[in-house]
């Protein structure tokens, strides 16, 4: 399987471009001299970079998968997503979406799957030696993954997360995780260590807590950050739970933006308009923040996915109900009342005018939603935007259209 591995990576180049990330911003890291955004993406550069060597154990996953156990056994991971996300940012994801199309996959589905897709058909992908799914957030991830256990032909391993909270479903989810660690070994023949899985829940109990004060610093009027500066960040900050890396990712976004709030307004961005994002950001290279932010003093200060959804830490001492527990309330498990509910608290306590969602083309979830959405917000008082966009095919990007739509969007909230 190694040889295999080796063979399918040849001349790849986005294995080449997160060599280089890591290799460019690591000098920058030994000098102190990374931004906290750019600390995310060495972090993030690293965990890529270990999936394309051939010694190593991989797995590639659902978003809502949790990583602790798979850091703690000594498996490297990520996400589906975030393979049609670095697509995007790289400007190369039509030519794997054509790709995907060219092989049957509807226009229909998610360009983040469809990249995927195309980029496993053009031997882009590590074969992993794991894929490991779940029910949620979406059906169109796990598909995804079951395509790739078809093509690589290696089984998924699927968690089915159930929608209500309580102790009976906390424990069939925890079993699940034993069925999941014990598949994991019969794979790898890497073994679960209790007493490192607390030390990992220990570890991303700091890295929350940490995040949460990210989160809190930025209600302030005007916000430390905003436009890019949390562009993903709550993925990725999940993405590197129960490692010292997301701690420090955290640790310098708190001291930067301490810096920065500390400095004389004067040299702070003005921030006339502050602004609410939905969901995901759009992927690819666009002129719409830098426009909005130029033109009407409009700042994105919270993103949807940028939030701690549950209190207090984790027991350590009872680690897999703990992450069940955790899984089970987050918001986009389950009716959409959940996420409605998250969606108005985050829309007070940031203080925003408005509200922009992106209608991702192929997310039956969120365009499911949109309405239910813009009238719940409508309640509160603050109007949103419905932007039809595919955030990561620019094929279907109409800049010009939407950038007009933006700014008679931003006149009515001025």
């Amino acid at each position: 399987m190694r040889a295999v591995k080796e063979k399918i990576l040849e001349e790849n180049f986005i294995q080449s471009f997160f060599e280089g990330l890591v290799r460019v911003l690591e000098k920058r890291k030994l000098s102190n001299t990374l931004s906290p955004r750019r600390l995310m993406v060495y972090q993030t550069a690293k965990i890529v970079t270990r999936l394309f060597e051939p010694a190593r154990s991989v797995a590639l996953t659902g978003v809502f998968v949790p990583f602790e156990i798979l850091h703690t056994m000594g498996i490297d991971s990520m996400f589906v997503e975030f393979v049609g996300s670095t697509l995007a940012t790289t400007g190369r994801a039509a030519e794997y979406l054509d790709k995907s199309e060219q092989h049957g996959y509807s226009t229909d589905a998610c360009s983040y799957h469809r990249a995927l897709i195309g980029a496993a058909k053009a031997g882009l992908l590590p074969k992993p030696d794991l894929l490991i799914g779940a029910s949620t957030p979406c059906d169109g991830g796990l598909k995804s993954l079951q395509t790739l256990g078809r093509f690589f032909d290696i089984p998924v391993f699927v968690l089915q997360i159930p929608y209500r909270l309580n102790i009976d479903t906390i424990k069939y989810l925890a079993d699940q995780y034993r069925a999941m660690i014990e598949h994991i070994t019969s794979v790898t023949g890497k073994k679960y260590d209790e007493g490192k899985m607390k030390e990992a829940l220990a570890l991303s109990n700091k890295c929350v807590s940490l995040a949460r004060k990210v989160y809190e610093l930025n209600k302030a009027v005007p916000s430390p950050l905003g436009g890019e500066d949390l562009k993903n960040f709550g993925v990725i900050i999940g993405l590197l739970l129960g490692t010292q890396d997301g701690i420090d990712v955290c640790e310098r976004y708190l001291s930067f933006m301490k810096e920065k709030s500390a400095r004389p307004a004067e040299e702070n961005v003005e921030e006339k308009i502050r602004l609410f994002w939905l969901q995901n950001r759009i992927q690819f290279g666009n002129k719409l923040l830098t426009a909005m932010e130029k033109n009407f003093g409009a700042r994105i200060v919270i993103d949807e996915l940028n939030h701690v959804h549950w209190e207090g830490d984790l027991d350590v001492d009872r680690p897999l109900e703990e992450i069940a527990r955790r899984q089970i309330m987050h918001p986009f498990n389950g009716d959409v009342s959940k996420r409605i509910e998250v969606i108005q608290k985050l829309a007070r306590e940031y203080s925003v005018k408005g509200a922009i969602n992106p209608s991702h083309w192929g997310c039956r979830q969120n365009c499911a939603g949109r309405d239910m959405f813009k009238e719940a917000l409508a309640e509160i008082n603050i109007p949103m935007i419905n932007l039809d966009v595919d955030c990561v095919d620019e094929r279907n990007f109409a800049e010009g259209q939407l950038m007009t739509r933006l700014e008679g969007f931003m006149e009515m909230l001025e």
